[in-house]
């Protein structure tokens, strides 16, 4: 019984020698755990700085994916020899309270154990290996980061460059945008003109049939009056020679009337003279005017047409340029005659679709005619030149225009403008 207590003390002796071993394994795994928290953390670092770096270089990205594979391998096997230890540890504090039965079996667990952890010891001095081969990379790409940081900054001097040639692109661009943008608008009003044209040649096709049709009936009415009309003209032929024989004959009569006056004027004043001097004179002065009046009755009657004529066109004008300061289109149109020809080529309805929009988009307008002249062509024409001031709410100028007039239908009408 001596014997087994002495056999037991040592047992006891051996397995506090084995639990402070133990203890220190622990410890010593303790600050191993700690050791590879460090080496995770300056790894999470380091993977940090590779990811920076990466973004900098993509040509190693290959490179430090496969380094990051290997890096999460080797954690995953840290990890799963911490969970060993761990559950090992477990199992020695099992073990320990069954220490007297499995001594010889707790031995070979230790082995095996430091066996392991001498694996895990050179693993550790594996990743530490590779982690200093991993700061020299990284200085490696730190040095060609300043490369590629001195590359960016003469790419982003180009950049501004383009980007200053780019803007003055575009500016030419939002022009051409704009020029384009009128001429699809141009082509959009002569599309609608082109329409209305066609329309308008349907209408004039027919009308074209009906004034064939009048047409010949006009012509045949044409050569019956134009046989009249010869008859007529030799018929006023003979009436203007025989009123230039009355004219010369009353010139005639006119200068022995005028002798006869003077003569019974002179006869008068002698008779009177001696009868009652002094009265004679205001008789023959009397009888003279009367005899110049008549003479001059045809001149004064030609200046009175003229001056009709003239009041008409005046009186046209400035209602054509009241309707226009009114922005009255249907009134501005009907001054126009049907043989208007706008200029520039521009067809007769793509014209009045112009000046429509623009007589009704502005605000207000205000037409001003000064120095009006007006010279009769003759033949039913006239032409009258004039300044227009032209003022809108956001456009105004100032021109020298001229009309040329035509009559039609016993009205006058605007048959050509021009301006400078």
């Amino acid at each position: 019984k001596q014997g087994l207590a002495d056999e037991l003390g040592r047992i006891r002796d051996r397995s506090t020698a084995q639990r402070q071993q133990l203890e220190q394994l622990g410890a010593d795994q303790e600050q191993r755990t700690r050791e590879l928290d460090t080496a995770r953390t300056q790894i999470a670092n380091l993977e940090g700085v590779l990811q920076q770096e990466l973004t900098a270089k993509q040509r190693l990205a290959g490179d430090l994916a496969r380094l990051q594979d290997e890096h999460q391998t080797q954690l995953q096997r840290f990890e799963r020899a911490l969970q060993q230890e761990q559950a090992l540890k477990l199992m020695l504090t099992d073990e320990l309270a069954r220490l007297d039965a499995e001594h010889q079996t707790l031995r070979q667990q230790l082995d095996a154990f430091a066996a392991g952890e001498q694996q895990r010891i050179e693993k550790l001095e594996t990743a530490r290996t590779r982690v200093v081969d991993l700061e020299r990379n990284v200085q490696q790409q730190r040095v060609e980061k300043q490369t590629l940081a001195d590359d960016l900054r003469r790419l982003r001097e180009e950049q501004r460059t383009q980007s200053h040639r780019l803007a003055r692109l575009d500016a030419t661009y939002q022009q051409g945008i704009e020029q384009l943008d009128a001429a699809r608008a141009q082509i959009s009003e002569l599309e609608q003109a082109l329409q209305q044209e066609q329309t308008a040649k349907q209408t004039l096709a027919a009308d074209l049939m009906r004034l064939r049709e009048e047409s010949q009936t006009q012509h045949q009415r044409f050569e019956r009056l134009d046989a009249v009309h010869t008859q007529n003209t030799r018929e006023l032929d003979a009436a203007r020679t025989e009123l230039a024989e009355l004219e010369r004959h009353r010139s005639r009569v006119r200068e022995l009337e005028g002798q006869r006056i003077r003569t019974e004027s002179r006869d008068i004043a002698m008779s009177e003279e001696l009868d009652h001097p002094g009265a004679g004179r205001s008789t023959a002065a009397e009888l003279l005017p009367n005899a110049s009046l008549a003479a001059t009755a045809p001149s004064e009657n030609a200046e009175s047409v003229t001056f009709d004529v003239t009041a008409d066109i005046d009186a046209l004008i400035y209602a054509w340029g009241a309707a226009w300061s009114e922005q009255d289109v249907d009134a501005y149109l009907a001054f126009y005659a049907q043989e208007f020809r706008p200029a520039g080529g521009a067809t007769r309805n793509a014209w009045e679709t112009l000046r429509r929009r623009r007589l009704t988009r502005p605000a207000f307008i205000e037409v001003s005619i000064t120095d009006l002249e007006i010279a009769l062509l003759g033949l039913g024409r006239a032409q009258a030149t004039f300044r227009q001031a032209y003022r809108a709410d956001r456009y105004e100028d100032k021109v020298l225009k001229t009309l040329e007039l035509v009559r039609e239908r016993d009205q006058w009408r605007i048959a050509r403008e021009t301006s400078r």
